[in-house]
């Protein structure tokens, strides 16, 4: 009875102790976060995801904040990596965002490097696509792509991913550029939300 006492208690103090471990984490993260909120340059608005689509088409989530909060339709959300999508729904308390890598997702971009400016699209999976070059267009492996500010859905500036591959079609006039997002999405824990881009132009 003795051994099967302390045999309990010790599993007691393992799960304590993990407890201890995710809290310890889970303010450290906070931290973090709240440290980059106030190098933002715009209002920016701390929300945590608490919910996401579970459909393999449709890239959203659901974040903890909402009209009551002053969120709008259209409000840009980002991260530390980069953009991460817009809202597309609001409700009182709670919000819906429209990830890069959803199939309904364009971004007005430019190569930070070569300056060649494009549409970047979700393709519905882990993996967006730089299109509206042209083939002849100074686009490389590696550049990065970011946010050229037009088109009023997002501010400029801000990592959208990075030049996989490019291709060129078969008749050579067109070109095909494989981008991967910046935001680990599966890692996503909590997202900034900034005002619609018109309200601090």
């Amino acid at each position: 009875q003795e051994v099967n006492r302390l045999q309990m208690d010790n599993q007691s103090l393992r799960l304590e102790l993990s407890n201890h471990k995710s809290i310890e984490s889970e303010l450290a993260r906070l931290q973090q976060v709240l440290a980059l909120k106030s190098k933002l340059p715009h209002k920016a608005r701390i929300a945590r995801i608490i919910a996401r689509d579970p459909s393999t088409w449709n890239r959203s989530f659901i974040i903890d904040i909402g009209a009551d909060d002053g969120v709008l339709m259209d409000s840009p959300a980002i991260s530390e990596q980069g953009i991460v999508g817009r809202v597309v729904e609001v409700t009182s308390r709670h919000s819906r965002v429209l990830m890069t890598t959803d199939s309904n997702s364009s971004v007005s971009a430019i190569d930070a490097r070569s300056r060649v400016t494009g549409i970047v699209q979700g393709t519905g999976l882990n993996q967006l696509k730089y299109g509206y070059v042209e083939a002849n267009e100074d686009v490389q492996k590696d550049d990065v792509i970011v946010s050229s500010g037009l088109g009023g859905a997002f501010p400029k500036g801000y990592a959208i991913g990075s030049v996989l591959k490019k291709t060129q079609t078969d008749n050579g006039l067109n070109v095909e550029i494989e981008v991967a997002p910046a935001v680990d999405f599966a890692s996503l824990d909590y997202v900034f939300i900034l005002p619609p881009i018109d309200l601090y132009q």
